[in-house]
């Protein structure tokens, strides 16, 4: 397992805003600020399974 995949195991477990304040922490890491806050969490992981 990489460490994306042990981020996004160990996140499922996450209530919704401990997932949202650990995506904005991933975003300020990856230094994307044009995420939305507001943005549905489902919409999210969608995005990510495209990968």
């Amino acid at each position: 397992m990489n460490c994306a995949d042990a981020i996004y195991r160990r996140s499922l477990s996450l209530p919704d805003p401990a997932a949202r304040e650990a995506l904005d922490f991933i975003d300020f890491l990856a230094g994307d600020t044009a995420r939305r806050r507001d943005r549905p969490i489902g919409s999210l992981q969608n995005e990510t399974r495209r990968r």
